[in-house]
């Protein structure tokens, strides 16, 4: 049985995966926030310390990553302003030699899964009867 080496606190949820037997570690942030950029680089570089640190995932997809390390980029005036939890927790993780990993879903994907519920939405409205009868069983 897999035991958590992490201890839990605020803002931070160990777990074991069940298939893996590893540990994932979550850190709960706001977005540029400063105490979660705080919190995110204290907990991953302990995790670093203690050897513990396999590798980093950021909640983010490879479009809005790239947007946020161009405007951002490391000793920039924008980056002093607006640091934020991603870029610290990869600052740390780079700086160790572990991997960092985008693992969300493409934001390309998610404007095209919104187009469709949006048509899917208007032929509802637009065909009463049939359309709220469908939604209806969907939901059932």
């Amino acid at each position: 049985v897999a035991r958590r080496a992490t201890t839990r606190q605020q803002q931070v949820l160990p777990f074991v995966e069940p298939q893996s037997g590893r540990e994932v570690v979550l850190i709960a942030s706001v977005h540029f926030n400063p105490q979660s950029v705080e919190k995110a680089t204290s907990v991953t570089g302990r995790l670093v310390e203690e050897e513990q640190l396999g590798a980093v995932v950021l909640e983010t997809c490879p479009t809005r990553w790239k947007k946020v390390e161009s405007m951002q980029q490391p000793g920039s005036p924008l980056r002093a302003i607006l640091d934020n939890e991603m870029q610290a927790a990869e600052d740390v993780a780079k700086g160790a030699g572990k991997e960092v990993v985008l693992g969300d879903q493409r934001i390309e994907d998610l404007f095209e899964q919104i187009g469709v519920a949006w048509k899917e939405a208007l032929d509802d409205l637009m065909d009463p009867p049939n359309g709220w009868w469908r939604t209806g069983a969907e939901i059932l």
